[in-house]
């Protein structure tokens, strides 16, 4: 599994989606996808930060990185 994203990123994207800016905005702006940005942002308001856990999942119940099926294909 790839690495999450550093804080030197997700905390500037989540800063301008909570100024105001549309995710799609901060997203191509930043090089990163738009849902990568909603879910920094649904971390952010849910725990207070954007830091992801250990496993890559932020702490939103119901939120989990997906693994591979047996076929190997996410």
């Amino acid at each position: 599994m790839a690495r999450p994203y550093s804080l030197d990123l997700r905390e500037p994207a989540v800063a301008r989606v909570q100024a105001g800016e549309s995710v799609r905005f901060v997203a191509k702006v930043l090089n990163i996808s738009p849902p990568s940005g909603v879910k920094w942002a649904q971390c952010f308001k849910a725990t207070g930060s954007a830091a992801p856990l250990r496993d890559g999942a932020c702490g939103v119940k119901g939120w989990r990185p997906r693994r591979p099926t047996a076929t190997g294909r996410q």
